[in-house]
């Protein structure tokens, strides 16, 4: 359980939209958040792991990391707001936030686990 819920705990914070419905969204122009973000993710409430920190990417918009065991869609739109939905099995989680010029912050919830907590992301 401690791998798949730090595995999950990362991805909801920032994932790969890999859908062809998002590729073709993608703009010619960069985003204004796009790069490498280093994010810490923390429990607040249920069994998942209390914290834990990932480094992942912005490009286009779309949030990347690199996990061949979960589907995940998620962008930043040109605001900053974030929105992520990843499915890993039976298990699904969704988080929401924003993100500013360094740093940006939201929250997280995983019903089927009973989690919900916040995260916090630092630009690297």
């Amino acid at each position: 359980m401690k791998a798949f819920t730090l595995t999950l705990a990362a991805m909801t914070c920032l994932a790969l939209a890999n859908s062809a419905e998002a590729a073709t969204k993608r703009s010619a122009s960069p985003n204004a958040y796009d790069g490498r973000w280093s994010v810490t993710v923390i429990t607040e409430r249920g069994p998942c792991d209390r914290a834990s920190r990932i480094s992942l990417g912005v490009r286009n918009g779309l949030i990347e990391i690199s996990d061949s065991m979960a589907q995940a869609s998620g962008r930043v739109d040109p605001r900053g707001r974030v929105a992520v939905r990843v499915a890993q099995g039976s298990d699904e989680l969704s988080a929401y936030g924003s993100l500013g010029t360094g740093s940006g912050s939201g929250k997280w919830r995983a019903p089927g686990k009973q989690c919900a907590g916040r995260w916090e992301a630092e630009r690297r």
